[in-house]
C-alpha cells in the first residue's frame, strides 16, 4: 500500500487573500478607533469650554444685577466705570436691614475682604475686564475679575471677544457712556466669545460671531471650536 506523503496547507495565495482581509479589518479597526478618540477629544473640549463659559457668565450677570446696590440711598453706589470690554460698579456691602446703614446682624464680618469689619457704609466695588490672565504666557485674553484694589482673578479662560453694550434710562444704547450717563444704565448686553483650550484636528473654523452692539469677530479660519454666548442683564438697583 503506497503511503500518501502529500502535507495539507494553505497556498501561497490563499495566504495572501487572508492577509489582505485581515488588514482591511484592522484598518477599519484602527480608523474607527481613531475616529471615537477624535470625537471625545472635541467633546472634552466642548464640555470644557461651555462649562468656564456658565460658571463665569453666571457670576457676571449676578452682581452687575447688584450694581448700585444701595437700600439706604445715602452712600452713591453706581457704575464707577464702562467701556466696550471693562465695567467697574459699586455696590452697598453691609448687612443692613433696617436702612440705617449700619450693620445689622451682629457679625463683625469683612464682607469685602479687605481684611477689616465693615464699616458703615461700606462700598465694595467689583471690576471685570478683558486682558490676559495673572502669569498667562499662551497670548489668549481671558475675562477676569477683580474685587476693590485686589489682585485680578481670571473668571473666564481662553477669551477671544468681551463686549459689554449698556442701555441708558432714555432708551440709548452705548458702549460708551460717559462719566455723567454712568449713573443713567439701567441694563448691559454682555457678549463673550470663548474658545476651547484646544484644536480639533477635523474642524475648521470659518465661522463669524456677532455681538450685542453688531460688532462681527471672526472668521478666524483655524481648527480651534468657539460658543457665543450673549445675555442682557437688567440692574434692578439703578435709577430708584
Amino acid at each position: 500500500m503506497k503511503k500518501n506523503t502529500k502535507k495539507q496547507g494553505f497556498t501561497l495565495v490563499e495566504l495572501m487573500v487572508a492577509l489582505a482581509i485581515s488588514s482591511i479589518v484592522v484598518a477599519a479597526m484602527y480608523s474607527a478607533y481613531t475616529d471615537l478618540q477624535s470625537v471625545n477629544h472635541d467633546q472634552t473640549l466642548i464640555v470644557e469650554m461651555q462649562q468656564n463659559l456658565r460658571a463665569g457668565l453666571d457670576t457676571i450677570t449676578r452682581e452687575i444685577r447688584m450694581a448700585g446696590y444701595d437700600p439706604d440711598k445715602k452712600w452713591g453706589a453706581g457704575f464707577t466705570n464702562a467701556t466696550a470690554t471693562s465695567v467697574s460698579f459699586t455696590i452697598n456691602d453691609v448687612d443692613d436691614e433696617d436702612g440705617d446703614g449700619i450693620e445689622d446682624d451682629g457679625d463683625k464680618s469683612d464682607n469685602d475682604g479687605d481684611g477689616q469689619i465693615d464699616e458703615i457704609g461700606e462700598l465694595k466695588t467689583v471690576s471685570y475686564d478683558f486682558n490676559a490672565g495673572y502669569g498667562d504666557t499662551d497670548g489668549i485674553n481671558d475675562v477676569r475679575r477683580r474685587v476693590d484694589a485686589g489682585n485680578w482673578i481670571v473668571l473666564i479662560e481662553n477669551v477671544d471677544g468681551l463686549e459689554f453694550f449698556y442701555t441708558l434710562a432714555d432708551g440709548t444704547a452705548t458702549l460708551t457712556p460717559s462719566a455723567a450717563q454712568r449713573s443713567q444704565i439701567r441694563s448691559v448686553q454682555i457678549s463673550v466669545l470663548a474658545r476651547a483650550p484646544g484644536i480639533s484636528l477635523n474642524y475648521r473654523n470659518s465661522a463669524t460671531y456677532t455681538s450685542a452692539s453688531g460688532a462681527v469677530w471672526g472668521p478666524f479660519n483655524d481648527n480651534v471650536r468657539r460658543r457665543m454666548q450673549i445675555l442682557q442683564v437688567n440692574c434692578r438697583n439703578m435709577g430708584w
